[in-house]
């Protein structure tokens, strides 16, 4: 238990010969709450979780301290009021730890929730990950943690502890017999001992950085014209070096995932007018293997020489991508629903200009006609896009500076969920809308949801850019620093449409 809830609060006895399922256990339950302390496992909107499902550790009971002395805000986030009491003095202590209830109604623990992190859309667990390289033989310590680029992109990184000399490949090639390919780490760092705190913690911050560059194979250089231009496009996909990426590196191992690997596929598309599939990424991933998967398609009846995609004659009527009209329908089954909302809420520190922030949103949707975009259907009941010439985007304020700072936080969190859950009508254009709550002087949470018919992951990293840039430009007084986008994602709806159908379209 915590000291901030009198050290003790769980108890699991284990006596010699009536355990023995236990002596071959990497962990042992915690156990159960001990005499007048409550233990509760709750989701993020404080509701308890069925047997199996982590949560996080709340505790209750007379064992709870008054909270810290003299950090009156560390006391309102982690000392919360008993939402299962009727006495409004009655707390809950936050431990941020994840546990999980077992069908006997013991607790165990599976870690910080500060150790779990969310990757390209996947949750993952480090200490997952951690126990998969405790499983290896030779390896006597492991820790596992994030780094993220200039870019945004997040990456696992492992720091391993072992008896003998273990190559990353040697490495990689294990997890991936243990753990699904998005928990494998990007890189792996070999160290003599790890970095320790005074109170002989792991000191996280004294890790070294790690070499994500660092080659698994011997670099073999491209041979031809053709494998340059795929080298090119993996050191461009992952913002590393082009000299790093010979012909057998493998795309994944360098960095890569299923997001870049889009990015990667249409960047094929460009350079060598042939539609690939995906999945040919995943099975050929070095640039000599997918160089082979492209000559070969170019040469036999499954490939497909593609014309460039082009702006559109604008009095064209627009149809729907394969993605967006697989949505359409889904709405038109559901009704409106909140199902394929995609919400983000940023924290924002600082002296913030509203106006400028107003007019980077605004110019952002001007630029991007599918922010502009309803779905509406034509005389044959068939669904077409529909892009208006302006859509307005107001940021709506909400002023949250005169409450308390538990109610405060709750309303953050209200706020936030009913953003995220209020659909939007796929008719009424634009399919995003902001708000913005102002919790100080200088502390603001910006809340902005999309519908995933106009939207996906990428796209949002790219909004993201944009609108930094913008900002920063228009606070400064200056003209938008970007230019004007060569086409428009319904030009790429109707190129998808006109060229991508029959077999071309089960190959993509």
């Amino acid at each position: 238990g915590p000291a901030e809830c009198s050290d003790d609060v769980t108890l699991y006895p284990i006596h010699d010969g009536e355990n023995p399922q236990l002596l071959n256990c990497n962990t042992i339950p915690i156990g159960k709450p001990i005499a007048n302390t409550q233990i509760y496992i709750l989701d993020t909107q404080l509701n308890p979780v069925p047997i199996g499902v982590p949560g996080e550790l709340y505790i209750g009971g007379t064992g709870v301290g008054r909270g810290y002395l003299n950090r009156q805000q560390l006391t309102s986030e982690k000392f919360i009021p008993n939402p299962f009491s009727s006495n409004p003095e009655d707390k809950l202590y936050k431990t941020g730890d994840l546990g999980c209830y077992l069908s006997d109604g013991n607790i165990t623990f599976i870690g910080r929730i500060d150790n779990q992190v969310k990757i390209r859309g996947f949750r993952i667990e480090l200490g997952e990950i951690e126990a998969a390289l405790h499983s290896h033989p030779q390896i006597n310590q492991a820790v596992v943690i994030t780094t993220s680029e200039t870019s945004g992109n997040k990456r696992l990184v492992a720091y391993v502890v072992t008896e003998e000399s273990l190559t990353n490949k040697e490495l990689r090639e294990y997890l991936k017999t243990q753990l699904p390919e998005y928990m494998v780490p990007s890189a792996f760092v070999i160290l003599d001992a790890l970095p320790l705190t005074p109170n002989g913690k792991v000191d996280r911050k004294a890790l070294p950085a790690p070499n994500f560059e660092e080659r698994e194979n011997e670099y073999v250089a491209p041979r031809t014209e053709n494998e340059s231009i795929i080298a090119n496009i993996f050191a461009s996909v992952l913002s590393i070096e082009v000299e790093n990426v010979g012909i057998e590196d493998n795309f994944f191992s360098l960095g890569g995932h299923s997001l870049l690997a889009t990015q990667v596929i249409s960047r094929v598309r460009q350079s060598f007018s042939i539609e690939i599939p995906l999945r040919e990424l995943f099975s050929n991933p070095t640039v000599g293997q997918l160089n082979q998967v492209i000559s070969q398609l170019r040469n036999s009846n499954n490939g497909l020489t593609l014309p460039s995609i082009q702006p559109r004659v604008e009095t064209e009527q627009l149809p729907l991508s394969w993605a967006q009209e697989r949505l359409w329908f889904l709405n038109q089954l559901e009704g409106e629903s909140a199902t394929y909302n995609m919400p983000a809420a940023i924290r924002v520190s600082g002296n913030l200009d509203i106006n400028g922030l107003q007019k980077a949103l605004a110019s952002i949707v001007q630029r991007h006609e599918v922010l502009r975009t309803s779905f509406q259907t034509d005389e044959n009941g068939r669904p077409i896009q529909v892009i208006a010439p302006e859509a307005t985007i107001n940021i709506n304020l909400i002023d949250l500076q005169q409450l308390e700072t538990t109610q405060r936080e709750n309303s953050v969190i209200e706020q936030a969920q009913l953003e995220a859950t209020t659909p939007f009508s796929l008719e009424n254009a634009p399919l995003i809308r902001c708000s913005l709550l102002q919790v100080s002087t200088s502390s603001y949470v910006l809340l902005l949801t999309m519908h995933h018919i106009i939207s996906d992951d990428w796209s949002i990293e790219v909004f993201t850019q944009e609108l930094s840039s913008l900002y920063q430009a228009f606070i400064q007084g200056e003209e938008s620093p970007l230019g004007q986008l060569p086409i428009q994602y319904g030009d790429f709806a109707l190129w998808q449409r006109k060229y991508l159908t029959g077999e071309v379209s089960r190959l993509a």
